[in-house]
């Protein structure tokens, strides 16, 4: 019935539009070019804002599709280059030692507020994440093993870990994980809470004002780097499908994000706008608390997994375009990722005999659903292939993940392009830094923390890859979760900008990624 009312309203909107809107004429107004090919305006589409402007701060899709055009880091991934690092605040920096890199700053680099960024900058961004402030947990845990900056002068810092590790680098690309550099001036000044309300950073955008629905970005001219070729760009609140694919075939807007799959063919045939979709650093799982008394056969988690027929799922939900993975990993980890590692089965006999031989015997299996796109969906589907071979399973609706609930959907996204940006940090023990993840559902075995604690300093390409893997394979004999797929994101746009979406959240309209058609 959804899918029939949204096609009423947009039959409804196309008729009254008629075809020259889509041509470029009419009532389309869109992004506008001024002297120089500059865009003066570009209006975004999203289904909901940042909690705040505080880049740190309840780290989620939201914030990152803002805050990455606002706040820069010491270094970046440029994934238009194979996720090579390169400078960004920093001008170069050297590997000193396995627990010591230093960077030395650029000297151009303002604060949107005209403040000149420092090492003392740098000291105290990284400070500010041991200080508990309320909702930086997340960003936090990603830079656990930041011990201090030491100051050499004004622009040469040293960052110092306090264990070997060879993913520091990597840690302090990763901008919406916790690496941005902050203005201690500024924050120091007017407080944590005007902070957020009114954010200040090194970005080639600045933050102009916020509302429940809106938020405006200005070009900053004063920006170190290659200037941004927009010189306004609006996001607005559209959380609901038809409008927002409504605003954009009426030329309201020049973005949208979310495009829901089924609905993509009908976009791409309005005309004048067009559908990127693409694989996000992102897989859906189901958490099992194995801590339960019902859960903690793993031979029953066993056979929940090989009961999920996740190809049957890519294919009806996903339209084919959602990737089954081979193991928790990512291709962007490179050399450290496993192409041979075996895809998860779909095998009902056996599942079969995996329950007839644990201890289960018929109990109910709560399944809770979140708020990922098809978990709904997924979970009824999940359900019915696992009543097939012999569970009795259910969705349920609770606020909390609580103890009387088996089965939780969850979102794993990479931190790093590294096994302890994935696997680890997500699944790894409170002792590594790593609570954040596991939410108390699994007790890890002595193996697996081991070979996860090993992994973690080595600095052998080699041996780092054969902890990563056998990482893997514990946690596929244990079955803490189930990997579902990997899913991909589309974004709707208008024909008239070059515009390419990222696959990590961010709407990126930096130099280089956007200009006018």
């Amino acid at each position: 019935m959804k899918k029939f009312r949204f096609g009423l309203v947009l039959l409804a909107v196309l008729a009254l539009m008629g075809t020259k809107v889509f041509a470029g004429g009419g009532q389309q107004s869109g992004p506008t070019a001024s002297a120089g090919g500059e865009i003066d305006l570009i209006r975004i589409g999203v289904i909901a804002m940042p909690t705040n402007g505080d880049p740190t701060v309840s780290v989620g899709n939201a914030n990152t599709r803002v805050n990455y055009n606002v706040h820069d880091t010491l270094i970046y991934y440029d994934y238009k280059d194979n996720g090579t690092l390169k400078p960004m605040i920093a001008e170069s920096w050297e590997r000193i030692d396995g627990r010591t890199v230093e960077f030395r700053l650029r000297r151009d680099v303002l604060f949107h507020n005209g403040d000149r960024l420092t090492s003392a900058d740098v000291k105290f961004s990284f400070d500010r994440l041991k200080q508990n402030i309320s909702g930086t947990t997340l960003a936090a845990s990603c830079m656990e093993t930041i011990e201090r900056v030491d100051i050499i002068d004004d622009y040469t810092c040293r960052v110092v870990t306090s264990v070997i590790d060879p993913l520091l680098e990597s840690r302090l690309a990763a901008g919406h994980w916790g690496s941005v550099i902050l203005p201690k001036d500024y924050i120091e000044r007017v407080g944590q809470d005007e902070f957020r309300l009114n954010p200040v950073g090194t970005g080639p955008y600045k933050w102009v004002s916020r509302t429940p629905n809106q938020i405006v970005l200005e070009r900053f001219d004063d920006y170190y780097g290659e200037k941004a070729p927009v010189r306004r760009a609006e996001f607005y609140v559209y959380a609901e499908v038809a409008p927002r694919i409504t605003a954009l075939a009426t030329g309201e807007l020049d973005i949208i994000g979310e495009v829901p799959i089924d609905q993509i063919a009908t976009v791409e045939n309005m005309g004048g706008v067009r559908v990127e979709k693409f694989l996000i650093q992102n897989y859906h799982v189901l958490s099992y608390n194995t801590n339960h008394p019902v859960m903690s056969d793993r031979r029953l988690r066993q056979a929940l997994n090989l009961g999920i027929n996740r190809e049957l799922l890519v294919q009806t939900l996903w339209h084919g375009d959602a990737v089954v993975p081979r193991g928790h990993q990512y291709v962007e980890f490179g050399d450290l990722y496993f192409p041979d590692y075996p895809m998860p089965q779909y095998n009902p006999q056996r599942a079969r005999q995996l329950l007839a031989e644990s201890s289960y015997n018929g109990e109910l299996i709560t399944y809770r659903v979140t708020s990922y796109t098809f978990a709904r969906e997924a979970a009824e589907a999940i359900v019915d292939m696992w009543r097939q071979i012999g569970v009795n399973a259910q969705v349920v609706n609770v606020q909390s993940t609580n103890e009387d609930v088996l089965v939780v959907t969850w979102s794993n996204s990479m931190r790093f392009t590294d096994p302890a940006g994935g696997l680890w940090l997500l699944w790894g023990p409170p002792e590594a830094g790593s609570s954040f993840g596991t939410m108390g559902r699994w007790q890890m075995t002595p193996e697996y923390i081991r070979t996860g604690q090993e992994m973690l300093p080595t600095m052998d390409r080699t041996r780092r890859a054969q902890l990563a893997r056998r990482l893997m394979e514990i946690a596929d004999e244990e079955v803490p979760f189930s990997l579902l797929y990997q899913p991909i994101d589309a974004f709707g746009i208008s024909n008239r900008i070059n515009w390419t979406p990222t696959n990590f959240h961010a709407i990126n309209l930096r130099a280089g990624n956007i200009s006018l058609r």
